[in-house]
């Protein structure tokens, strides 16, 4: 097993590609993985901030203007953005709505592991992660009625409250595994706990891709068109923030970073609070999503190594700079 691990924690990106689609060809997988998505999901951030040092943590908190910049552009500015723009195109109501909840919400939860993977500096990419997770109780449901007229029915408390249990649940984990397992393990460990952290992404992705087969089949130019828009979403996200912070901190690798986690957004806690009977075409739109997410990091990786050489030789806990 250890083996199967460190095969898949050396060619990660890769084999993060290939879950989304063993999903679609083992649709029966599909069906019966889906109760091991919100579990994969809660791992997945354990072995995050498993893997991250406190002190690194820390500093990025102790700069709040830089996170703040952060979190007011993807829970407030994107949306908003993302709503002007969609108003310009003859778009389903359906899909509108999915994409504008999609730039309105958190940074998936894998995020931080896909950023280590690809050399970006996980512990800005987690407290964004941490810090908007407990924000979008109060910020989504406002981007959702106002922005697209969908009303979720859970209300801002109580989905405050499953998601700082499962932040905090995760985060007291992952410190007690990281005192039981010490940390110059954890960092010899670094390919195996990747390894690991594909078998989670293909958990998430795998349950997702039940009955998007036979719409491929069944719908194929709609179906299509709706991946070739899930892939400019995501780009056009990540892209912007990029282009954004590097602007405002001169600063590659933070930029780089918060633009991965402008892209890589949380779809599963939007489906989550979504109401019965919500357009079908939002689940679609947010299944077919899932190709941008996993293909996009091997793709990525070769041109973040090139970007990210020169800066390679620094410290990640002396990235954080000032603002």
């Amino acid at each position: 097993m250890l083996s199967i691990l460190n095969f898949l924690g050396r060619h990660a990106t890769n084999a993060m590609a290939f879950g989304v689609f063993l999903g679609l060809v083992m649709q029966p997988l599909a069906a019966v993985s889906k109760p091991l998505l919100m579990p994969a999901v809660w791992a997945l951030l354990v072995l995050s901030m498993m893997r991250l040092e406190r002190a690194a943590f820390v500093s990025v908190l102790k700069k709040p203007a830089r996170l703040g910049t952060a979190l007011i552009w993807m829970l407030v500015v994107s949306p908003i953005l993302m709503w002007l723009l969609a108003s310009m195109f003859p778009l389903h109501g359906g899909v509108v709505a999915a994409i504008v909840m999609t730039a309105g919400s958190s940074p998936l939860m894998s995020t931080p592991a896909v950023g280590m993977i690809l050399g970006l500096d996980g512990t800005l990419i987690l407290a964004v992660l941490v810090a908007a997770t407990l924000l979008i109780p109060l910020t989504l449901p406002i981007t959702a009625l106002v922005l697209v007229g969908l009303n979720m029915e859970t209300g801002a408390l109580e989905l405050m409250w499953h998601l700082g249990a499962l932040v905090g649940s995760a985060a007291v984990v992952a410190a007690l595994l990281r005192m039981a397992v010490g940390r110059r393990r954890i960092e010899g460990a670094r390919v195996t706990i990747d390894g690991a952290a594909v078998i989670l992404l293909w958990l998430f992705a795998i349950p997702l891709m039940d009955g998007i087969t036979a719409r491929l089949f069944a719908e194929p130019a709609r179906m299509l068109f709706l991946t070739a828009l899930s892939f400019a979403v995501y780009i056009g996200l990540m892209l912007s923030a990029a282009v954004i912070f590097w602007l405002l901190w001169r600063d590659k690798r933070a930029a780089l970073s918060a633009g991965l986690a402008s892209g890589c957004r949380n779809l599963a806690v939007i489906i989550a609070v979504l109401p019965a009977g919500v357009d079908p075409e939002i689940m679609t739109y947010f299944a077919l999503a899932q190709f941008p997410i996993y293909i996009m990091p091997s793709l990525m990786k070769p041109v973040m190594g090139m970007v990210l050489r020169p800066l390679s030789e620094r410290p990640i806990s002396n990235v954080g700079g000032s603002t």
